[in-house]
């Protein structure tokens, strides 16, 4: 598969906005500035401490006392889901190869900062009961039907499936998710702008709309347990009061400062996505 125009673009909108280094000082917030219930959603699993998506930023999570992990999962050549966020890895390896182009063994040879990037096995395995995960769909290597069936297949043969969240902005997926199972969790992202006629252009009809009214009823119609915007909007505590109305949870990316927590918080979010999560977690939560 050659490469597409936009891949390179999007490796650079990808970066996390606290980039991996070991023993840069941290400024931590103030968790009791933060409601009860607030949920502190580890972005890549974390990305302060170790390579995003990977299994030790897991662990480190999870000994800060994290109870919600979110990671990022695209499909190989031969179908197998992978923890890796951009759709190459130029980014996170310095290797020019695409993800959809690599099999599930090619890619385990390519390490991403110092260790092997884990498959989604890997990670069931390495996430302890009581932590529940949220898995972002990025990419495809087949029909999104069979892609979906087989990542459900996958969380079955694992009993994980009540401790999983499904979340995505591939509107579509989501509804496929929700096709083949009614009862698993899934998290609506929105770009919470009004993008319809650009992406009808680029992309073919798109049913599911960013636009916030629109996305709400989206969810809605999904059952969704939480709808996610990405980044602080203004608007947000009216957006929070309707979906609150409608039994969802607002969960807002990626919010890694203090001063941006406590105004999600005051808007009526449930929850933040972070990429450093010790930042609101103390190591002995």
């Amino acid at each position: 598969m050659p490469p597409r125009p936009l891949d390179p673009l999007l490796s650079y909108l990808a970066r996390p906005a606290t980039t991996f280094s070991i023993g840069r000082r941290e400024v931590r917030g103030n968790p009791a500035a933060l409601p009860d219930g607030f949920r502190v959603i580890a972005h890549r699993a974390g990305t302060s401490h170790a390579p995003e998506n990977s299994l030790s930023a897991v662990h480190h999570a999870v000994a800060l006392g994290v109870r919600d992990i979110e990671v990022d999962i695209r499909q190989t050549r031969d179908g197998q889901w992978f923890c890796v966020h951009d759709p190459d890895l130029n980014r996170i390896a310095k290797v020019n190869r695409r993800v959809a182009d690599l099999t599930s063994s090619e890619l385990r040879a390519l390490p991403a900062g110092g260790e092997a990037i884990p498959s989604l096995e890997e990670l069931l395995g390495a996430v302890p009961e009581g932590v529940k995960i949220h898995l972002d769909l990025k990419g495809f290597t087949e029909p999104v039907s069979l892609a979906v069936a087989r990542l459900l297949e996958l969380l079955y043969d694992h009993d994980a499936q009540r401790r999983v969240a499904v979340t995505s902005l591939l509107h579509p997926a989501l509804e496929a998710v929700r096709a083949l199972d009614g009862r698993i969790a899934l998290g609506y992202l929105t770009l919470w702008l009004k993008l319809d006629n650009a992406l009808t252009r680029c992309l073919g009809p798109h049913r599911l709309s960013h636009e916030p009214s629109r996305a709400l009823e989206a969810a809605v119609r999904l059952r969704a347990e939480a709808i996610e915007p990405i980044a602080l909007q203004p608007g947000l505590a009216a957006f929070a009061e309707s979906a609150h109305a409608a039994g969802m949870k607002v969960y807002v990316y990626t919010v890694d400062s203090a001063r941006a927590a406590v105004l999600a918080a005051a808007s009526g979010a449930d929850g933040i996505l972070t990429n450093t999560p010790d930042r609101f977690l103390p190591a002995a939560a």
